[in-house]
Protein backbone atom coordinates (compact mmCIF):
# COMPACT_ATOMS: atom_id res chain seq x y z
CA UNK A 1 0.00 0.00 0.00
CA UNK A 2 3.21 2.51 0.78
CA UNK A 3 4.58 1.58 -2.57
CA UNK A 4 1.19 2.34 -4.37
CA UNK A 5 1.05 5.95 -2.68
CA UNK A 6 4.72 7.23 -3.52
CA UNK A 7 4.12 6.07 -7.07
CA UNK A 8 0.79 7.73 -7.09
CA UNK A 9 2.28 10.59 -5.52
CA UNK A 10 5.29 10.36 -7.57
CA UNK A 11 3.15 10.76 -11.06
CA UNK A 12 0.94 13.60 -9.70
CA UNK A 13 4.48 15.24 -9.23
CA UNK A 14 5.63 15.18 -12.92
CA UNK A 15 2.15 15.54 -14.07
CA UNK A 16 2.45 18.71 -12.07
CA UNK A 17 5.51 20.16 -13.86
CA UNK A 18 6.91 20.27 -10.03
CA UNK A 19 5.13 23.16 -8.96
CA UNK A 20 7.20 23.36 -5.98
CA UNK A 21 10.02 25.43 -8.33
CA UNK A 22 7.09 27.87 -9.42
CA UNK A 23 7.32 30.52 -6.85
CA UNK A 24 4.42 32.17 -7.95
CA UNK A 25 1.75 28.95 -8.59
CA UNK A 26 -1.20 30.28 -7.21
CA UNK A 27 -3.34 27.22 -7.48
CA UNK A 28 -2.77 23.97 -5.20
CA UNK A 29 -0.12 21.95 -3.87
CA UNK A 30 0.38 18.47 -3.00
CA UNK A 31 1.83 17.22 -0.24
CA UNK A 32 2.21 14.41 1.79
CA UNK A 33 1.33 14.36 5.66
CA UNK A 34 4.08 12.82 7.00
CA UNK A 35 2.74 13.03 10.61
CA UNK A 36 -0.64 13.01 12.87
CA UNK A 37 -1.53 16.65 12.77
CA UNK A 38 -2.78 18.24 16.13
CA UNK A 39 -6.07 19.08 17.02
CA UNK A 40 -7.74 22.38 19.02
CA UNK A 41 -11.28 21.33 18.95
CA UNK A 42 -11.35 20.05 22.71
CA UNK A 43 -9.15 22.74 24.09
CA UNK A 44 -10.32 25.51 26.52
CA UNK A 45 -10.68 28.68 25.63
CA UNK A 46 -9.09 32.12 26.83
CA UNK A 47 -9.82 35.71 25.87
CA UNK A 48 -6.45 37.09 25.01
CA UNK A 49 -6.38 40.44 24.00
CA UNK A 50 -9.97 42.82 24.55
CA UNK A 51 -10.80 46.39 23.88
CA UNK A 52 -14.22 48.10 24.25
CA UNK A 53 -12.85 51.45 23.11
CA UNK A 54 -14.27 53.44 25.85
CA UNK A 55 -10.93 55.69 25.50
CA UNK A 56 -10.41 58.45 26.43
CA UNK A 57 -7.40 57.83 24.37
CA UNK A 58 -5.97 54.84 22.32
CA UNK A 59 -4.63 52.53 24.93
CA UNK A 60 -0.63 52.40 23.55
CA UNK A 61 -0.14 48.70 25.69
CA UNK A 62 -2.60 47.33 22.95
CA UNK A 63 -2.83 49.76 20.14
CA UNK A 64 -0.29 51.65 17.90
CA UNK A 65 -1.45 54.42 15.49
CA UNK A 66 -1.62 54.07 11.91
CA UNK A 67 -0.12 50.97 9.90
CA UNK A 68 2.40 48.72 11.83
CA UNK A 69 4.91 50.56 8.93
CA UNK A 70 3.65 53.87 8.70
CA UNK A 71 0.62 56.20 8.27
CA UNK A 72 0.97 55.50 4.49
CA UNK A 73 -0.94 52.16 2.94
CA UNK A 74 0.96 52.37 -0.19
CA UNK A 75 3.12 55.30 -1.80
CA UNK A 76 -0.15 55.35 -4.12
CA UNK A 77 -3.00 55.21 -2.02
CA UNK A 78 -5.81 58.46 -1.63
CA UNK A 79 -5.16 58.73 2.24
CA UNK A 80 -3.25 59.24 5.46
CA UNK A 81 -3.61 58.21 8.85
CA UNK A 82 -4.05 61.60 10.62
CA UNK A 83 -4.17 60.85 14.32
CA UNK A 84 -6.99 63.99 14.86
CA UNK A 85 -9.16 61.52 12.47
CA UNK A 86 -9.43 58.82 15.85
CA UNK A 87 -11.76 60.71 18.76
CA UNK A 88 -13.28 58.61 21.36
CA UNK A 89 -17.08 59.50 22.68
CA UNK A 90 -20.05 57.52 23.10
CA UNK A 91 -18.28 54.47 24.66
CA UNK A 92 -17.03 53.63 21.27
CA UNK A 93 -13.83 55.05 18.89
CA UNK A 94 -14.38 56.67 15.97
CA UNK A 95 -11.98 56.51 12.73
CA UNK A 96 -13.42 59.57 10.25
CA UNK A 97 -12.70 59.73 6.59
CA UNK A 98 -12.77 62.89 4.54
CA UNK A 99 -11.84 65.25 2.15
CA UNK A 100 -8.77 67.00 3.99
CA UNK A 101 -5.15 67.10 2.20
CA UNK A 102 -2.11 67.46 4.40
CA UNK A 103 1.22 66.17 4.36
CA UNK A 104 2.10 62.63 5.63
CA UNK A 105 5.41 61.17 6.27
CA UNK A 106 6.57 58.52 4.01
CA UNK A 107 9.76 56.31 4.80
CA UNK A 108 12.64 56.88 2.05
CA UNK A 109 14.68 53.17 1.71
CA UNK A 110 18.17 53.36 -0.22
CA UNK A 111 19.73 49.77 -0.95
CA UNK A 112 17.32 48.14 1.17
CA UNK A 113 18.32 50.60 4.27
CA UNK A 114 15.85 53.50 5.67
CA UNK A 115 17.64 56.44 5.28
CA UNK A 116 14.82 59.11 6.36
CA UNK A 117 11.35 60.15 5.51
CA UNK A 118 9.99 62.66 3.66
CA UNK A 119 6.11 64.48 3.08
CA UNK A 120 4.23 63.50 0.50
CA UNK A 121 0.50 64.99 -0.04
CA UNK A 122 -2.69 63.33 0.15
CA UNK A 123 -6.05 64.31 -0.32
CA UNK A 124 -7.70 61.99 2.25
CA UNK A 125 -7.20 61.72 5.94
CA UNK A 126 -8.12 58.98 8.00
CA UNK A 127 -7.22 56.53 10.77
CA UNK A 128 -6.39 53.29 11.51
CA UNK A 129 -4.98 51.13 14.84
CA UNK A 130 -2.82 47.80 14.58
CA UNK A 131 -2.81 45.69 17.93
CA UNK A 132 1.04 45.65 19.64
CA UNK A 133 0.17 41.44 20.06
CA UNK A 134 0.68 38.89 17.67
CA UNK A 135 -1.35 35.87 17.00
CA UNK A 136 -1.28 32.57 15.34
CA UNK A 137 -5.20 31.26 15.33
CA UNK A 138 -8.00 31.90 17.04
CA UNK A 139 -11.15 33.91 16.92
CA UNK A 140 -11.22 37.35 16.27
CA UNK A 141 -14.61 39.16 16.75
CA UNK A 142 -15.52 42.81 16.46
CA UNK A 143 -18.43 44.62 17.09
CA UNK A 144 -18.86 48.09 14.90
CA UNK A 145 -21.15 50.62 12.82
CA UNK A 146 -20.57 51.98 9.63
CA UNK A 147 -22.38 54.57 7.56
CA UNK A 148 -23.85 54.36 4.00
CA UNK A 149 -21.34 53.47 1.67
CA UNK A 150 -20.20 55.76 -0.76
CA UNK A 151 -16.49 55.95 -1.36
CA UNK A 152 -14.91 54.94 1.65
CA UNK A 153 -13.33 51.65 2.59
CA UNK A 154 -14.00 50.18 5.91
CA UNK A 155 -11.17 46.99 6.71
CA UNK A 156 -10.64 44.59 9.46
CA UNK A 157 -7.33 42.82 8.59
CA UNK A 158 -4.43 40.56 9.65
CA UNK A 159 -1.39 41.34 8.82
CA UNK A 160 1.85 39.14 8.42
CA UNK A 161 5.19 38.94 7.18
CA UNK A 162 5.79 37.88 3.62
CA UNK A 163 3.09 39.98 2.71
CA UNK A 164 0.59 37.30 4.07
CA UNK A 165 -2.73 38.92 4.49
CA UNK A 166 -6.68 38.22 5.92
CA UNK A 167 -8.82 40.37 5.54
CA UNK A 168 -11.55 39.75 8.09
CA UNK A 169 -13.87 42.22 5.95
CA UNK A 170 -13.18 44.99 3.79
CA UNK A 171 -16.66 46.84 2.44
CA UNK A 172 -17.04 48.49 -1.63
CA UNK A 173 -18.89 49.97 -3.19
CA UNK A 174 -19.44 50.03 -7.44
CA UNK A 175 -18.43 48.02 -9.27
CA UNK A 176 -16.22 44.75 -8.89
CA UNK A 177 -14.01 42.07 -10.64
CA UNK A 178 -17.75 40.07 -10.55
CA UNK A 179 -20.18 42.56 -11.99
CA UNK A 180 -20.82 45.63 -14.34
CA UNK A 181 -23.59 47.11 -11.86
CA UNK A 182 -23.07 49.36 -9.01
CA UNK A 183 -24.14 47.43 -5.96
CA UNK A 184 -22.17 47.37 -2.27
CA UNK A 185 -20.20 44.16 -1.01
CA UNK A 186 -18.73 42.97 1.93
CA UNK A 187 -15.45 40.81 0.82
CA UNK A 188 -13.13 38.21 2.89
CA UNK A 189 -9.61 37.77 0.95
CA UNK A 190 -6.58 35.88 1.25
CA UNK A 191 -3.54 37.28 -0.19
CA UNK A 192 -0.30 35.06 0.00
CA UNK A 193 3.53 35.16 -1.38
CA UNK A 194 5.39 32.27 -0.56
CA UNK A 195 8.46 34.07 -0.96
CA UNK A 196 9.39 37.29 0.71
CA UNK A 197 10.65 38.95 -2.47
CA UNK A 198 7.91 38.90 -5.76
CA UNK A 199 5.69 41.19 -5.47
CA UNK A 200 3.24 39.03 -7.58
CA UNK A 201 1.07 38.00 -4.62
CA UNK A 202 -1.26 35.48 -4.54
CA UNK A 203 -5.06 36.09 -4.17
CA UNK A 204 -8.78 35.04 -3.15
CA UNK A 205 -11.77 36.77 -2.69
CA UNK A 206 -14.93 35.75 -1.63
CA UNK A 207 -17.45 38.29 -2.10
CA UNK A 208 -21.27 39.06 -0.53
CA UNK A 209 -23.53 41.27 -1.71
CA UNK A 210 -25.54 43.16 0.87
CA UNK A 211 -29.39 44.13 1.03
CA UNK A 212 -29.90 47.91 1.21
CA UNK A 213 -30.04 49.73 4.23
CA UNK A 214 -27.74 46.98 6.10
CA UNK A 215 -25.85 49.70 7.86
CA UNK A 216 -28.64 50.56 10.06
CA UNK A 217 -27.96 48.18 12.83
CA UNK A 218 -24.69 47.65 14.84
CA UNK A 219 -22.57 44.97 12.81
CA UNK A 220 -20.45 42.08 13.70
CA UNK A 221 -17.44 40.21 12.31
CA UNK A 222 -15.60 37.01 13.25
CA UNK A 223 -13.20 34.99 11.95
CA UNK A 224 -12.36 31.41 13.43
CA UNK A 225 -8.67 30.60 12.53
CA UNK A 226 -8.19 27.14 12.62
CA UNK A 227 -4.88 25.05 11.79
CA UNK A 228 -7.07 22.94 9.25
CA UNK A 229 -9.68 26.06 7.61
CA UNK A 230 -10.82 29.65 8.01
CA UNK A 231 -14.19 30.87 9.18
CA UNK A 232 -15.86 34.21 8.28
CA UNK A 233 -18.60 35.01 10.32
CA UNK A 234 -21.00 38.13 9.43
CA UNK A 235 -23.88 39.50 12.03
CA UNK A 236 -23.76 36.80 14.41
CA UNK A 237 -24.88 34.46 11.79
CA UNK A 238 -24.84 30.28 12.98
CA UNK A 239 -23.12 29.47 9.67
CA UNK A 240 -20.09 30.94 8.52
CA UNK A 241 -20.59 33.57 5.39
CA UNK A 242 -17.31 31.38 3.82
CA UNK A 243 -15.08 28.42 4.61
CA UNK A 244 -11.54 28.01 2.94
CA UNK A 245 -10.69 24.65 3.30
CA UNK A 246 -6.36 24.16 4.09
CA UNK A 247 -6.40 20.67 2.76
CA UNK A 248 -8.35 18.78 0.52
CA UNK A 249 -8.17 15.13 -0.87
CA UNK A 250 -7.35 14.28 -4.78
CA UNK A 251 -10.53 14.80 -5.05
CA UNK A 252 -10.88 18.67 -4.17
CA UNK A 253 -12.81 17.59 -1.09
CA UNK A 254 -12.27 19.32 2.25
CA UNK A 255 -9.65 17.51 4.74
CA UNK A 256 -10.90 19.02 8.19
CA UNK A 257 -7.91 17.02 9.96
CA UNK A 258 -5.46 14.77 7.79
CA UNK A 259 -3.92 11.21 8.82
CA UNK A 260 -0.64 10.20 8.26
CA UNK A 261 0.29 9.49 5.13
CA UNK A 262 -2.90 11.00 3.46
CA UNK A 263 -2.02 12.69 0.03
CA UNK A 264 -3.57 15.94 0.13
CA UNK A 265 -3.45 18.83 -1.72
CA UNK A 266 -2.59 22.06 0.11
CA UNK A 267 -3.98 25.76 -0.69
CA UNK A 268 -1.08 28.20 -1.68
CA UNK A 269 -3.49 30.43 0.27
CA UNK A 270 -2.96 29.18 3.57
CA UNK A 271 0.17 28.69 5.17
CA UNK A 272 -0.18 31.26 7.30
CA UNK A 273 1.55 29.51 10.12
CA UNK A 274 3.37 32.69 11.71
CA UNK A 275 2.38 35.10 13.86
CA UNK A 276 -0.22 38.46 12.46
CA UNK A 277 -1.21 41.77 13.55
CA UNK A 278 -4.07 42.76 14.07
CA UNK A 279 -5.18 46.36 12.03
CA UNK A 280 -8.66 48.07 11.74
CA UNK A 281 -9.05 51.19 9.78
CA UNK A 282 -10.64 53.14 6.41
CA UNK A 283 -9.60 54.22 3.81
CA UNK A 284 -10.86 55.81 0.16
CA UNK A 285 -11.85 53.85 -3.26
CA UNK A 286 -9.19 54.74 -5.82
CA UNK A 287 -12.03 54.95 -8.75
CA UNK A 288 -14.57 56.67 -6.30
CA UNK A 289 -12.98 59.48 -4.66
CA UNK A 290 -15.10 61.85 -5.87
CA UNK A 291 -18.34 60.14 -4.44
CA UNK A 292 -16.61 60.96 -0.78
CA UNK A 293 -18.23 64.53 -0.36
CA UNK A 294 -19.06 64.38 3.24
CA UNK A 295 -17.02 62.91 5.87
CA UNK A 296 -17.95 58.87 6.96
CA UNK A 297 -17.30 57.41 10.14
CA UNK A 298 -16.40 53.78 11.08
CA UNK A 299 -17.18 53.25 14.57
CA UNK A 300 -15.72 50.81 16.63
CA UNK A 301 -17.39 49.21 20.03
CA UNK A 302 -16.00 45.95 21.15
CA UNK A 303 -13.41 43.44 20.04
CA UNK A 304 -11.77 40.26 21.54
CA UNK A 305 -9.91 37.73 20.46
CA UNK A 306 -9.96 34.08 21.90
CA UNK A 307 -7.49 31.77 22.06
CA UNK A 308 -7.61 27.59 22.69
CA UNK A 309 -4.51 26.80 25.12
CA UNK A 310 -3.38 23.86 27.35
CA UNK A 311 -4.97 23.96 30.65
CA UNK A 312 -1.61 22.84 31.97
CA UNK A 313 0.61 25.93 31.20
CA UNK A 314 0.92 29.78 31.57
CA UNK A 315 -0.60 32.10 29.08
CA UNK A 316 0.87 35.24 29.28
CA UNK A 317 -0.14 38.29 27.98
CA UNK A 318 2.71 38.77 25.69
CA UNK A 319 1.16 35.56 24.14
CA UNK A 320 4.09 33.34 25.37
CA UNK A 321 2.96 29.72 26.50
CA UNK A 322 5.15 28.15 29.63
CA UNK A 323 4.43 24.21 29.83
CA UNK A 324 6.63 23.82 32.99
CA UNK A 325 4.86 25.37 35.68
CA UNK A 326 4.00 24.68 38.93
CA UNK A 327 0.22 24.49 38.80
CA UNK A 328 -2.51 24.48 36.58
CA UNK A 329 -3.40 27.54 35.64
CA UNK A 330 -4.05 30.52 33.78
CA UNK A 331 -2.58 34.25 33.37
CA UNK A 332 -4.32 36.28 31.16
CA UNK A 333 -4.56 40.04 30.11
CA UNK A 334 -9.09 40.07 30.12
CA UNK A 335 -11.78 38.39 31.09
CA UNK A 336 -11.31 34.13 31.48
CA UNK A 337 -14.19 31.76 29.68
CA UNK A 338 -13.89 28.46 31.16
CA UNK A 339 -15.32 26.23 28.52
CA UNK A 340 -16.73 22.80 28.98
CA UNK A 341 -14.00 20.49 27.46
CA UNK A 342 -13.13 17.53 28.06
CA UNK A 343 -9.90 18.78 29.66
CA UNK A 344 -11.44 20.37 32.57
CA UNK A 345 -13.86 17.44 33.55
CA UNK A 346 -10.72 15.57 34.17
CA UNK A 347 -9.70 18.36 36.27
CA UNK A 348 -10.29 17.93 40.73
CA UNK A 349 -9.48 21.78 40.39
CA UNK A 350 -8.24 24.87 38.34
CA UNK A 351 -6.17 27.36 39.55
CA UNK A 352 -6.74 30.71 37.80
CA UNK A 353 -4.33 33.63 38.28
CA UNK A 354 -5.42 36.77 36.93
CA UNK A 355 -3.14 39.83 35.37
CA UNK A 356 -5.93 41.98 36.46
CA UNK A 357 -8.66 42.72 38.21
CA UNK A 358 -11.02 40.18 36.21
CA UNK A 359 -14.82 38.10 36.78
CA UNK A 360 -14.30 34.54 36.11
CA UNK A 361 -17.16 32.19 34.64
CA UNK A 362 -16.30 28.69 36.36
CA UNK A 363 -19.01 26.81 33.93
CA UNK A 364 -18.46 23.43 35.77
CA UNK A 365 -21.68 23.36 36.71
CA UNK A 366 -22.69 21.75 33.93
CA UNK A 367 -25.96 19.77 35.00
CA UNK A 368 -27.45 22.68 36.15
CA UNK A 369 -26.72 24.89 32.96
CA UNK A 370 -25.19 27.66 35.33
CA UNK A 371 -22.26 29.53 35.72
CA UNK A 372 -20.79 30.87 38.90
CA UNK A 373 -19.37 34.66 38.35
CA UNK A 374 -15.32 34.61 40.90
CA UNK A 375 -13.79 38.37 41.60
CA UNK A 376 -10.56 37.69 40.96
CA UNK A 377 -8.24 40.38 42.10
CA UNK A 378 -4.84 41.40 40.86
CA UNK A 379 -2.14 38.34 41.24
CA UNK A 380 -4.08 36.37 43.92
CA UNK A 381 -5.35 33.32 43.34
CA UNK A 382 -8.82 31.64 42.80
CA UNK A 383 -9.30 27.88 43.53
CA UNK A 384 -12.43 26.63 41.93
CA UNK A 385 -13.32 23.21 43.40
CA UNK A 386 -15.20 20.54 41.38
CA UNK A 387 -16.39 18.54 44.23
CA UNK A 388 -18.59 18.38 46.72
CA UNK A 389 -18.88 22.07 46.96
CA UNK A 390 -18.66 22.82 42.91
CA UNK A 391 -19.23 26.64 43.66
CA UNK A 392 -17.47 27.09 46.25
CA UNK A 393 -14.63 29.51 45.54
CA UNK A 394 -11.26 28.56 48.39
CA UNK A 395 -9.08 31.75 48.48
CA UNK A 396 -5.22 29.60 48.14
CA UNK A 397 -3.23 30.76 50.37
CA UNK A 398 0.67 29.59 51.94
CA UNK A 399 -0.32 27.97 55.48
CA UNK A 400 3.20 26.56 56.05
CA UNK A 401 7.04 26.48 54.67
CA UNK A 402 9.75 24.04 55.14
CA UNK A 403 13.59 24.91 54.77
CA UNK A 404 15.80 21.85 53.83
CA UNK A 405 19.75 21.25 52.57
CA UNK A 406 20.94 19.76 49.22
CA UNK A 407 20.67 16.49 51.22
CA UNK A 408 16.80 16.46 52.39
CA UNK A 409 17.98 17.70 56.00
CA UNK A 410 15.47 20.29 57.74
CA UNK A 411 17.19 23.48 58.15
CA UNK A 412 14.06 25.47 59.31
CA UNK A 413 10.32 25.02 59.82
CA UNK A 414 7.57 27.85 60.07
CA UNK A 415 4.24 25.93 60.60
CA UNK A 416 2.20 29.74 61.39
CA UNK A 417 2.13 31.78 58.21
CA UNK A 418 -0.86 33.26 56.47
CA UNK A 419 0.68 34.61 53.10
CA UNK A 420 -0.66 35.10 49.85
CA UNK A 421 1.34 32.90 46.85
CA UNK A 422 2.93 36.36 45.72
CA UNK A 423 4.58 36.51 48.70
CA UNK A 424 6.71 32.96 48.28
CA UNK A 425 9.54 35.40 46.74
CA UNK A 426 9.49 38.04 50.13
CA UNK A 427 9.77 34.99 52.48
CA UNK A 428 12.56 33.22 50.79
CA UNK A 429 14.36 36.79 51.26
CA UNK A 430 13.38 37.20 54.55
CA UNK A 431 15.14 33.53 55.44
CA UNK A 432 17.86 34.11 53.32
CA UNK A 433 18.55 37.43 56.05
CA UNK A 434 19.86 34.61 58.55
CA UNK A 435 21.20 32.03 56.28
CA UNK A 436 24.78 32.20 55.12
CA UNK A 437 25.74 29.51 54.16
CA UNK A 438 27.11 28.43 50.83
CA UNK A 439 25.50 25.07 49.03
CA UNK A 440 22.15 24.64 47.65
CA UNK A 441 19.11 24.82 49.89
CA UNK A 442 15.34 24.13 49.10
CA UNK A 443 11.73 25.54 50.29
CA UNK A 444 9.04 23.79 50.01
CA UNK A 445 5.93 26.11 50.37
CA UNK A 446 2.25 24.30 51.72
CA UNK A 447 -0.90 25.84 50.35
CA UNK A 448 -4.69 25.13 51.68
CA UNK A 449 -5.78 23.82 49.27
CA UNK A 450 -3.23 20.71 50.28
CA UNK A 451 -0.97 21.63 47.90
CA UNK A 452 2.60 22.43 47.23
CA UNK A 453 5.49 24.17 45.98
CA UNK A 454 9.16 23.93 45.64
CA UNK A 455 11.79 26.35 45.09
CA UNK A 456 15.72 25.89 45.09
CA UNK A 457 17.82 28.35 45.70
CA UNK A 458 21.93 27.72 45.50
CA UNK A 459 23.65 30.27 47.55
CA UNK A 460 27.70 31.36 46.06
Amino acid sequence: MFNLRILIFCCLYLIQGNTWGQKNACDLRIVIISEDQDSEWNLPKVVVFQDSFKGPNLNPDLWGFGFPWGKILIPESLEGMAEENLRFEDDAAIIKTEFRPREFDTFVFQDGQLVGTRPVLKDYSSAGIFSRMVFTRGEFELEYEIEALSAQWPAFWLLGDCQQEIDIFEYFYGKSLFHNDWTQEITYTLHQDDNCEDPEKCRLIKTKFLEDGFFHNTLSAKLNWQKYRLEFYRDKLDKPDWIHYRWRDMSYRPLANPSKGSIVRQSRYFPFDKPMRLFIGQGVHYDLQRNLTEPKELKLLNLRVIQAIKPSGKLKFDNTIIDANDYDGIVTGGEVRLSEADYFNKLDYLIIKAAKDITIESGFDTKGARTVELDAITDQEILIDKGNGANDALHLKIISYSVYDAVGKLINENTKVSAEPRDIESLIAEHLKHHDKPGLIIFRFNFNDGSAQSRKIYLL
